[in-house]
Formats: C-alpha cells, sequence, structure tokens
C-alpha cells in the first residue's frame, strides 16, 4: 500500500490521557459489538445496531411521537439510551467486547485531522466536556487548550478525563479495549460503506445486513471541499471565534482547511499519536487492502502530516 511508504510525524508524541468510557452498541441476536468514541463514528456504531436489528424505522417513530427533532441523528442516541436493553448499550468504563470467538467486535476508527475539527465544533461554546472552552473561541484557541491540557500532570488530566462529555475531545484509542480484544476488527469511517461489505472473520455474517451509505453518507464524518467557497474561506480561518460558526452562522469550510498549517499537524501528532497508531493499524489490516476506498483513505490521512 501506498500509505506504508510515508514516514510517520516528526512531532515527538506526548499523548492526552484517554477517558476510559468505551462507547459500544450491541446486536446480541447477530453476536455483534460495535464500539466507536465521540465524533469517531459513535453515531455510526449505534445506527448499524438499531438497522441490524430492525429498529431504525421503530426509533424514527418513536422521535417523532415525542417530538424530538429527527432532522439530525442525535434522536437515535436518544432512542438508544431509552432502550439499553434492547441494544446493550453501554457508555460504562472497561466495557468493550465479548471474549466469546462467535462474536464480532467491530470498531469505527476517525481520521484524527478531521476528528479534532469535528470535537471543536461540538465543544466550543459548551459548559460540559471541555471546559477551557466553554466561553468559545477559536480553532487556534482550542489547540492552544488541548496543548495545555497535555502539559498537566497526568493525575490532573486522568481527573478530567472522564467528565460527562470530555471523550468528545480526547482521543480515541482506549489501549484497554483496543489492544487486547481478539479479532477485533478495525473500520475507517471515511470508508465504511465498502468496508463493511467486505467484513472479515468472524463477521463474514454482517456483510450485507445493513446498508452504510444510507445511514450515514461519508460527508457526515468526513468534509470534502466546498464547490461554493464560503465568507470564512480566508486566511485567518482558524482565528475566527466560534460565533462565526455556531447555530449554521456561515457554512463550515471544509475541515482540511483548519488543519492545513504544519502547527495543527503537529499539535495532532503530539496529542493524538496513540490516534493516528491506531488508524495506522487500521489501514494495515490484511483484509482492508482490497478495499479501494479504504486505501485511498488511509493514503490521505497517514501521508499528509508530510504532503500538505
Amino acid at each position: 500500500a501506498a500509505f506504508a511508504t510515508c514516514a510517520p510525524p516528526a512531532a515527538p508524541p506526548r499523548p492526552l490521557v484517554t477517558p476510559t468510557r468505551q462507547h459500544k452498541a450491541d446486536a446480541p441476536r447477530f453476536h455483534a459489538t460495535f464500539m466507536a468514541a465521540p465524533k469517531a463514528g459513535a453515531t455510526l456504531a449505534v445506527q448499524i445496531a438499531l438497522d441490524i436489528l430492525g429498529l431504525t424505522d421503530e426509533a424514527l417513530a418513536w422521535a417523532r411521537k415525542r417530538g424530538i427533532d429527527t432532522e439530525s441523528t442525535l434522536y437515535q442516541h436518544s432512542y438508544a439510551n431509552q432502550h439499553s436493553s434492547v441494544l446493550q448499550l453501554s457508555h460504562r468504563h472497561g466495557l468493550c467486547c465479548s471474549l466469546d470467538p462467535r462474536w464480532a467486535c467491530v470498531k469505527m476508527v476517525r481520521s484524527p485531522y478531521d476528528r479534532i475539527v469535528s470535537s471543536y465544533l461540538r465543544t466550543a461554546g459548551r459548559t460540559t466536556g471541555f471546559e477551557e472552552m466553554r466561553d468559545g473561541g477559536s480553532f487556534d484557541d482550542f489547540v492552544a487548550a488541548i496543548a495545555q491540557r497535555g502539559r498537566l500532570p497526568a493525575a490532573t488530566q486522568r481527573r478530567k478525563a472522564d467528565v460527562r462529555k470530555a471523550d468528545h475531545v480526547l482521543p480515541q484509542a482506549r489501549s484497554a479495549c483496543d489492544g487486547r480484544v481478539p479479532g477485533l476488527i478495525l473500520v475507517p469511517t471515511e470508508c465504511a460503506a465498502e468496508a463493511f461489505e467486505q467484513l472479515p472473520a468472524p463477521a463474514e455474517h454482517l456483510r450485507g445486513l445493513v446498508n452504510v451509505s444510507r445511514l450515514a453518507p461519508p460527508v457526515h464524518y468526513h468534509r470534502q471541499a466546498d464547490p461554493n467557497p464560503t465568507p470564512l474561506d480566508a486566511d485567518n480561518l482558524t482565528a475566527l471565534a466560534y460565533s462565526n460558526f455556531a447555530d449554521g452562522a456561515h457554512p463550515v469550510p471544509a475541515y482540511g482547511r483548519f488543519t492545513a498549517s504544519q502547527r495543527v499537524r503537529d499539535a495532532v501528532a503530539t496529542y493524538f499519536a496513540e490516534d493516528l497508531a491506531l488508524y495506522r493499524r487500521t489501514c494495515g489490516q490484511p483484509w482492508l487492502a482490497g478495499v479501494a476506498s479504504c486505501m485511498a483513505a488511509c493514503e490521505k490521512v497517514l501521508c499528509s502530516y508530510n504532503e500538505r
């Protein structure tokens, strides 16, 4: 694969302390577990579990009956949380996958470069999750706050890591799960639809059971360049206050515009080194080599540090 020749980032790693919470949704009848971190496929994991269990339409009807907005995907989280016994949904600490070899354990993995932008847009101006950004601020402020968090003692970071919604910002890698589950299958969100058609054992039985592209089009996790440039496509994009993006004030430019500078790429390589390592591990799975869209995504992400 072309990405295998790309040199790893030169920035010295100083990973942030990760949360212990692992979001997952089980489809017990199909011996399948779907895992992901927030802003890295957590919504897609729930959507897939609901769809495989035949609950997609029921979730939509449930939300409409209660006046819950169905234009976004948040209603699916609401349904799943209210029906956790059906999905065996868990956000609790330390829970991963069944060690039963009959079970398929699939984890969604997202480009750390795209995820840091998504995390900013979800976190700035909110009172929970990442207190440094509760007053809003720019993307530059967000990157600086991440660096500030990374300089804190590990014990202090640990106390902050499991605050509600903190996992929307902190790394998606979970060493307790990602490194200890036999046969763990890693799927890039950027090419999930194609990857699900080629899932290897012990997940072969899931092929064809769910139409991932219908549930969450690639644009949901990977912002492409907008063919119609917005007023925010300026050189000072990362210095603009969050109010420029809040509540649809302006269309959000392609995420790559936020991460084009060496400074931002270095920050990702330093504080999200474990996520980049997880993405490289994802791309190195032999079964994924036959999925052309995934190989293209892998090259874009893993070679972007040195090519942008």
